[in-house]
């Protein structure tokens, strides 16, 4: 099987990675675009809505007033619109943080499959997603609050700590670990690989980005609405799904070269 051709390399490359988890994604389609319907379709209409809705409070904004002076940035805090704003900008953020991630866990399912020469259905890409659900929130709470407090000590600490635990998401989904154990089980597959991690997020993040100003350059030249910001952001999620499934790729190197045990049922709550 393939996945254990992957857990047998000693390391995979960042093309590797993408490009198995891209022809992972091709072999099931099908199962990959009922997620993206189901699950994406539904938060890009809601994050459609929240980045309609701050454009349109942006655009009856003065930001050059606004800046021109202490007193008027005071006088523009206590306004409905700068509450509108922050009320917008948190719910993108925890549209973000929270319900996009069940996303990530239906296409990690997903991939592990079709690299164990199986053509799963949606239906358990969708369980294996919602039923973690206790697990990634926990998982998440810890995950925010620690890196939140390391970073407001200093880049470094927070950045750390953030690569450290970067996998745990799969950890959850791969290794089925209970509670935040998906954190420690990250940790130990980082584990004297945190340059290397740190580099496979660097790379995904600046193809991932130069990736998204393109879709957006070429959504510039259509009119702004509703609909293109939707159809937009469903392009990028398809996009995102293949780094999720390099990622994937990757934590399961990592599996197959450490002395940690991968057995499920080892590391079970």
């Amino acid at each position: 099987m393939l996945i254990d051709e992957i857990r047998k390399k000693e390391k995979v490359s960042v093309a590797e990675s993408l490009v198995i988890g891209y022809a992972a994604i091709r072999s099931n389609i099908t199962a990959v675009l009922f997620v993206l319907l189901i699950i994406y379709f539904p938060i890009n209409l809601l994050s459609g809505y929240i980045s309609l809705s701050m454009s349109n409070i942006g655009a009856s904004i003065d930001l050059t007033s606004i800046l021109s002076s202490p007193e008027m940035i005071e006088e523009f805090v206590r306004t409905p619109e700068y509450m509108s704003l922050l009320r917008q900008n948190l719910a993108g953020t925890l549209t973000d943080m929270i319900l996009f991630p069940f996303g990530s866990m239906a296409v990690i399912y997903l991939i592990k499959e079709m690299l164990e020469g199986k053509a799963a259905p949606y239906t358990q890409a969708l369980s294996a997603a919602f039923s973690n659900a206790a697990r990634f929130l926990a998982s998440l709470i810890v995950f925010t609050i620690c890196v939140s407090l390391l970073t407001l000590l200093g880049i470094i600490p927070g950045l750390f700590i953030a690569v450290v635990w970067s996998f745990y998401i799969q950890a959850i989904v791969l290794d089925d670990c209970g509670g935040i154990k998906s954190l420690g089980r990250s940790r130990e597959l980082v584990k004297g690989r945190w340059w290397r991690t740190l580099f496979y997020i660097i790379v995904f993040y600046i193809l991932n980005y130069a990736i998204s100003y393109i879709v957006g350059v070429i959504f510039a030249f259509m009119p702004f609405s509703y609909f293109t910001i939707v159809i937009s952001g469903l392009i990028l999620s398809f996009i995102n799904m293949i780094f999720i499934a390099a990622k994937t790729v990757i934590y399961i190197n990592y599996q197959g070269n450490t002395g940690v045990k991968t057995d499920n049922k080892q590391i079970r709550q």
